[in-house]
C-alpha cells in the first residue's frame, strides 16, 4: 500500500496534503481543548464573539483533529520511508531491507549498562552488492 500511494500520486502531492492535514489537525485539537475547557488557553487572540462549542461537540472536534493529524503524519511518513529504503549504491527506491536479527551488545559502564544494537541492511537486487551494518545506541 505504501508503494502504491507514492507511485500513483508522486511525492509532492502526499507531502502537501499530509502537511495541510497535520497542521489543520493540530489546530483543530487545540481548538477542541479550548472549547471543552471553556477558556482561551491556546487561542486567546480569537475575539470573544466567537461561540464556544458544547462539550459533546468538543469531543467530536477532538476526534476529527486526531484523525486529521494521524492521516497527515502517515502521508509524510510514506515519503520519508521511500528515501530511507533507497540503496546508496544502485540508487533504486524500496531496495534496502534489514537482514537477520539485530545483534545487541551490553557493556557495563559507570552509571549502569549501555546497550548498543547493530542492524545489518542489504540491497535486495541481485546485481547490487550493497551491505551495511549500522550502530544504533
Amino acid at each position: 500500500m505504501k508503494v502504491r500511494i507514492i507511485n500513483k500520486y508522486g511525492e509532492k502531492k502526499p507531502t502537501i496534503v499530509g502537511t495541510i492535514s497535520l497542521v489543520s489537525g493540530l489546530i483543530t485539537i487545540f481548538g477542541g481543548f479550548d472549547s471543552i475547557l471553556e477558556r482561551d488557553i491556546f487561542f486567546s487572540w480569537i475575539p470573544n464573539w466567537v461561540p464556544s462549542i458544547s462539550n459533546e461537540y468538543g469531543v467530536a472536534v477532538l476526534w476529527i483533529g486526531f484523525i486529521l493529524a494521524i492521516f497527515g503524519g502517515f502521508l509524510i511518513s510514506l515519503v520519508h520511508y521511500k528515501y530511507e529504503s533507497r540503496c546508496p549504491k544502485c540508487k533504486r527506491f524500496y531496495s534496502v531491507t534489514e537482514v537477520g536479527d539485530p545483534k545487541v551488545r551490553e557493556v557495563n559502564v559507570r552509571g549502569g549498562v549501555q546497550r548498543t544494537t547493530y542492524r545489518t541492511y542489504e540491497c535486495k537486487h541481485e546485481d547490487c552488492d550493497y551491505k551495511e551494518t549500522k550502530k544504533i545506541q
